[in-house]
């Protein structure tokens, strides 16, 4: 992990511009009205109402539950793994396997 091989010093500011960042959001588009924020974004972009659902998800689903998981054992970790791939890998298979008209 990139974190750990931190200096105090700089964890800090890392955890401070993390800390920073809803302040940015808000500073930046609470003078927005209900319409502007449901624009799309340049290249048809997240909207802002969707940037910051996007990052709420994330930091709940995503990091969230991902911190939470970096002191479990290696051994749970390696049988998740495998588990996740072996489902995953046979859906693709099932889909693979699928008649074409099974999608239409």
């Amino acid at each position: 992990m990139q974190y750990e091989t931190l200096t105090p010093v700089d964890r800090e500011t890392l955890l401070q511009e993390l800390d920073a960042m809803p302040n940015h959001l808000w500073e930046r588009f609470a003078s927005l009205s209900a319409g502007e924020a449901t624009l799309s974004g340049p290249g048809g972009g997240f909207s802002p109402v969707e940037q910051c659902w996007h990052l709420a998800d994330l930091e709940r689903e995503g990091f969230g539950v991902r911190i939470g998981r970096l002191r479990r054992s290696l051994v749970e970790g390696i049988q998740a793994f495998r588990e996740a791939r072996a489902a995953n890998l046979a859906l693709i298979r099932s889909v693979a396997s699928a008649p074409p008209t099974a999608f239409i």
